[in-house]
């Protein structure tokens, strides 16, 4: 059975909306009395770490790490950013041994994208997994390792995927306090050429972990956004050209 939630998603590093909302109706029309109209932020019960967001057309999905609590990576659904209901898991039953108690167990991540005409989620589970489906709500396919090289070195955890204007997929790699890199993602889902080396970003611990990091493009600028560190902060830095020299890329917000 399909479970419906009547709330809005409170999202770490993406606010909605900041307060309580009221739409506007003719008073004459009594039916205004009838009805709910306001809503209240955050949140859809429960734990939702690690959110992600994606708006395909008129609809909006969202994933993240599921941990322990909430086994096999549900997928949200919703039309208005208030009412949300699960579609979908993306793991099956059999990855039972993969929702475990024990500390830094369980998936991570839940990175739920769009690209090269299908669905994709990347995620962690003592290594970093993708799943793919021709639609959110499912079949998802059998999760598949993402590989890694000396180059690349370990993948780490809350990576997130950010598509270029181009339709090029990167992820955007994090591990440990000092690792920041970027690398594109090829059709079969797996890494391909060169990694962009970010790793000056945090090389004097200045971000704390610099974890997180997520990645936009507008107004011909790629933001790069690090939390500052697991208590709170967020940080920004921009460039006009995806790479690893430093001196192309502005630090805003430190």
């Amino acid at each position: 059975m399909r479970s419906s939630f009547y709330t809005i998603i409170g999202l770490i590093g993406l606010t909605v909306l900041n307060a309580p909302f009221i739409l506007a109706q003719d008073s004459s029309d009594k039916s205004y009395y009838q009805e709910v109209k306001t809503y209240v932020n955050p949140v859809l019960p429960g734990d939702h770490p690690d959110p992600t967001l994606l708006k395909v057309g008129d609809d909006f999905y969202h994933c993240g790490s599921s941990f322990h609590f909430t086994p096999y990576m549900p997928v949200y659904h919703s039309k208005d950013l208030v009412h949300w209901e699960v579609i979908g898991r993306v793991l099956p039953p059999s990855k039972a041994g993969w929702v475990s108690d024990r500390p830094s167990a369980g998936t991570w991540q839940g990175a739920i994208t769009y690209f090269y005409g299908s669905y994709w989620i990347y995620f962690s589970s003592n290594g970093q997994w993708f799943c793919k489906a021709d639609s959110p709500a499912g079949p998802w396919s059998d999760a598949v390792q993402v590989h890694t090289n000396p180059i690349t070195g370990p993948l780490g955890y809350d990576n997130s995927i950010f598509v270029d204007d181009d339709g090029t997929p990167y992820m955007v790699i994090k591990n440990g306090q000092k690792v920041n890199r970027i690398q594109a993602l090829g059709r079969d889902g797996q890494l391909t050429g060169i990694a962009i080396n970010l790793d000056w970003i945090n090389a004097k611990l200045q971000y704390s972990w610099a974890e997180g990091p997520v990645m936009c493009k507008r107004n011909g600028y790629y933001f790069y956004f690090p939390a500052g560190d697991v208590s709170g902060g967020q940080y920004v830095l921009r460039t006009k050209e995806l790479t690893s020299d430093s001196t192309k890329w502005e630090r805003l917000g430190f």
